[in-house]
């Protein structure tokens, strides 16, 4: 399956029950919405790029000036907007675009998030080339911030998932999961710097392929316990302009 708008469509509906703050993945969410409040606290503006049904940007509304979530699915973006309304949000806004091209003004952002974004994007060289052209230059904090949470390519799961069935675990056919070091080298590439590196809780699961056994799980969780982007499964890396 290609990474496609319509593809994106059809999980948009039982997207929050999945992966929201109240779903089985809600320990994850809550870990990564802990750090980004602590790097977008007072941040004036925004960007999410591959937002999703919006759920990042409406629980950190209140902690920022204005934010703009941008997905190239159609139907997230409904989902967005429907959720930042339900919680009676309206600093918000969220634009249909592609990460690279949409339209997001030529005013700068002081934060570009992409929360598991990165591994499905084609061209993630030009992805990081934009986010740095977005980003805001200056000021108190040293200018803005580019924020990437992306599954580690030696987690558990996707070792469970290779062993046993001798393929990388893959949610769509062109996803590649970079190892931090290898994001940072082509961050720099792109003229960022990284900044800061933390450990995220990240362990997924691919649709129709079930649990592990009881004893691979155990194993899973002694793991995630570990301080290490690798066996915790997920991780960020914050990256600035390079000087």
């Amino acid at each position: 399956m290609r990474s496609s708008p319509a593809a994106f469509d059809r999980f948009a509906p039982t997207w929050d029950a999945e992966h929201g703050r109240h779903s089985p993945r809600a320990a994850e969410f809550r870990a990564r919405l802990a750090l980004l409040e602590r790097l977008c606290a007072g941040r004036r503006r925004v960007l999410e790029l591959g937002c999703g049904t919006g759920q990042h940007l409406v629980a950190l509304a209140p902690a920022i000036g204005e934010g703009v979530g941008v997905d190239f699915s159609p139907a997230m973006i409904d989902r967005a907007r429907a959720n930042a309304e339900a919680a009676g949000i309206a600093n918000l806004r969220f634009l249909t675009g592609d990460a690279v091209t949409a339209d997001t003004g030529t005013e700068p952002f002081d934060a570009v998030l992409l929360l598991g974004v990165i591994e499905h994007l084609p061209d993630r060289a030009a992805a990081l080339a934009s986010c740095r052209d977005r980003l805001a230059g200056g000021g108190p904090a040293g200018g803005g911030r580019v924020v990437i949470v992306a599954p580690h390519p030696a987690n558990p799961a996707f070792l469970w998932h290779r062993l046993r069935h001798g393929a990388p675990a893959r949610l769509f056919e062109g996803d590649r999961h970079l190892s931090p070091r290898g994001l940072a080298r082509l961050a720099r590439s792109c003229g960022l710097e990284p900044e800061g590196l933390h450990a995220l809780p990240g362990l997924p699961s691919h649709e129709g392929e079930g649990a592990p056994p009881a004893a691979v799980r155990a194993l899973m969780r002694a793991a995630s316990r570990l301080p290490l982007p690798a066996a915790r499964g997920a991780f960020a890396l914050v990256l600035k302009r390079r000087s």
